[in-house]
């Protein structure tokens, strides 16, 4: 597919970070009411292609995808570690310290060429929940698509009756769980009362990040558990939990 493709198939006003004149993405296409541009901030390339006089029919088939995708059953995808899948996919997972075949193996995430999104299915104790949510890897908005159903759920692995400790996002989640420690993402900041009638047995540590939504974010995780009277430990770092080694996730766990 070339980029003039790619660029159709976004919704009008849309742009999107693709490879252009080397495996990475260094170009940026979108899709206006005007034409079809790129740019490539690496070879400097410049192109825009007009739409002409449009249908009908051509306006309907650029309506919004994501909202499409949404509101559909769970999507078609390709293994994150198939051949085929884009390279900033791949690197999307090796930067937190996860493989694409354990992504794909383990957690079920996989390669959605409808939405060019990494899907996530929601687990809980290692069982999918047929709810998932989709991570843009390319730099457009929204950066995160969750189904329909998806809005107030949470991924979480509780093996045993130990600290579980509280993260942002699934990959952080999945660090920590392979770290050896209970883990609960709340795909956000904001910790529910589901969330918290199911931390409410164990001691909780909130893991988020050192930024004024982490900071919020552990404000309302506390709140959240105040009635149970689970007063949780604070962990406060520059970075997420997944952009830390196996070694450094259980030092800040332990002290």
């Amino acid at each position: 597919m070339g980029w003039q493709d790619k660029a159709r198939s976004l919704t009008f006003g849309q742009k999107r970070k693709v490879p252009h004149c080397g495996p990475d993405p260094s170009a940026y296409i979108s899709n206006r009411p005007i034409g079809l541009s790129l740019h490539c901030f690496r070879c400097g390339a410049n192109e825009f292609v007009p739409h002409g006089r449009l249908s009908a029919s051509d306006v309907l088939a650029m309506r919004p995808r994501d909202a499409e995708e949404a509101s559909a059953d769970y999507p078609d995808v390709t293994p994150l570690d198939a051949s085929g899948v884009p390279t900033h996919a791949h690197l999307w997972v090796l930067r937190a310290g996860i493989t694409p075949e354990s992504a794909s193996e383990k957690y079920g995430f996989g390669w959605s060429d409808r939405s060019s999104r990494v899907i996530v299915p929601i687990i809980n104790d290692g069982q999918p929940t047929g709810l998932w949510t989709g991570r843009a890897i390319d730099g457009r908005k929204p950066k995160y698509l969750a189904s329909k159903s998806a809005s107030a759920a949470y991924w979480y692995w509780i093996k045993n009756n130990g600290p579980v400790c509280v993260v942002e996002d699934v990959l952080s989640a999945i660090r920590v769980h392979e770290a050896g420690y209970n883990s609960l993402a709340v795909l956000g900041t904001t910790v529910g009362p589901t969330q918290a009638t199911l931390l409410a047995d164990y001691p909780v540590i909130g893991w988020f990040d050192g930024d004024k939504a982490g900071r919020n974010g552990f404000v309302k995780l506390r709140k959240a558990l105040a009635p149970y009277g689970v007063n949780p430990k604070r962990i406060q770092t520059e970075r997420d939990p997944k952009q830390y080694s196996r070694h450094e996730i259980i030092k800040y766990i332990e002290d």
